[in-house]
């Protein structure tokens, strides 16, 4: 009798237990589908209003979404919150579903709350990491994505049996999965779904069908990443002198996008005949450019002074890829880099505090003001377009050849 009443006490409590999981559940979803909203609008649409949850410069979801971090193998986090959530309803319900003569396979599932808890645990676990992601890589913070990892939390508490020891959800769950995988037809099943799963993933990756901001990213960080530079430019030009398809490129050596199109254009005269590069110093530095008017890239104009100091040398493109791929965090520093790349310390100094030094790099800015050219580096002009901003190297070459540029024969 005292086991009958045990019994009829503990079905209302994993019943209670099931239907605020479910409810959690539920929220959660609720959230991916807004956030998933928020990425396609973001990721797909051009020109969108903000989200409401793009709240300041800190606050901003739809900044969030539209970085790399926004998405895994291809495919949104929303959607893996999507399938998350809709999985954990469906463990929700497992043990009556399996019921069904069809769905008997569900058998396998025998301690729901288990791996729900496991499941919530990982998930918990991928939320911690992404907090840090936006805390310390991308510097903004998506309200949404904060307010499903408390539910996460919140639903791996509910899920936890506190008669058992903490890891006892882990445990059970792969016993469980191994006890089934000896069975052959769920080990066969398994291996199919996984088949699949990596099947998908493949083609998500490298389709960019449900990411195809990553491709630009990924396009752009092939040149970020580079170690050195692999062109090995040297002297004081770049490309063919005799070229007709002239391109005036506009840098500034602190800035962060720079040096990426420098390295594109460095590519791009290996794989042209025609084209020439001429480099005109643009530095954000209020200190040399009139057009900037306030302190912005504190050595940006020394920098440019002693990249003209080094032509006197013949060291242009090398101290341009010292300045750019290997940059010296002291002065010291900046010394010895330079001395390893043949060019002479004493002589770079006297060179850069000549007068003429500071006239050149005040006439390529002026040159470059008179042309039209906006305070917004990378710029380049190829006769006479502007292009301002980061590209692609696909965009780069397709620029060239509208204006000209022939490829040379292989």
């Amino acid at each position: 009798m005292e086991n009958v009443e045990n019994l009829e006490v503990a079905v209302p409590q994993k019943t209670g237990k099931t239907t605020w999981l479910v409810l959690w559940a539920l929220i959660g979803l609720g959230l991916s589908v807004k956030l998933t909203m928020i990425y396609y609008m973001v990721n797909f649409v051009p020109n969108a209003m903000p989200s409401f949850c793009a709240i300041n410069d800190v606050i901003d979801c739809d900044a969030v979404a539209g970085t790399r971090y926004a998405q895994m193998l291809g495919v949104p986090l929303a959607c893996f919150g999507l399938f998350l959530y809709s999985f954990i309803i469906f463990m929700c319900f497992v043990d009556k579903l399996k019921n069904i003569k069809l769905l008997s396979f569900l058998e396998v599932f025998k301690n729901k709350f288990a791996y729900i808890f496991t499941i919530y645990l990982i998930s918990f676990g991928v939320s911690i990491y992404l907090t840090g992601v936006q805390f310390f890589a991308i510097r903004k913070f998506c309200l949404l994505c904060f307010i499903t990892y408390l539910v996460d939390f919140i639903s791996l508490f509910i899920a936890k049996d506190y008669s058992k020891p903490f890891y006892y959800e882990v445990k059970t769950s792969i016993v469980d999965f191994i006890e089934a995988i000896k069975i052959k037809k769920y080990l066969i099943a398994f291996i199919a779904v996984m088949l699949c799963v990596a099947g998908f993933f493949s083609y998500t990756k490298f389709s960019y069908i449900f990411a195809p901001g990553m491709k630009r990213i990924d396009a752009l960080e092939r040149f970020q990443k580079m170690r050195g530079n692999p062109f090995d430019v040297h002297g004081n030009t770049l490309g063919n002198p005799d070229g007709d398809v002239i391109i005036y490129e506009h840098s500034d050596f602190e800035c962060p996008m720079c040096p990426i199109m420098n390295r594109m254009l460095q590519k791009a005269t290996t794989e042209f005949e025609n084209i020439y590069v001429i480099h005109y110093n643009f530095p954000m530095d209020n200190a040399c450019n009139p057009a900037i008017n306030r302190p912005f890239h504190p050595n940006a104009c020394k920098f440019a002074k002693y990249a003209i100091a080094a032509k006197k040398q013949d060291k242009y493109w090398e101290m341009i890829n010292l300045l750019f791929d290997k940059k010296p965090k002291t002065w010291d520093e900046f010394y010895k880099k330079v001395k390893k790349i043949g060019i002479d310390p004493n002589q770079l100094a006297n060179d850069y505090a000549k007068t003429e030094t500071a006239d050149e790099l005040e006439h390529e800015i002026m040159t470059a003001l008179k042309k039209g050219m906006e305070p917004a580096t990378p710029t380049i002009f190829v006769k006479g377009e502007k292009s301002v901003g980061i590209m692609t190297y696909d965009e780069l070459k397709e620029l060239l050849i509208k204006n000209g540029a022939v490829l040379k024969k292989k």
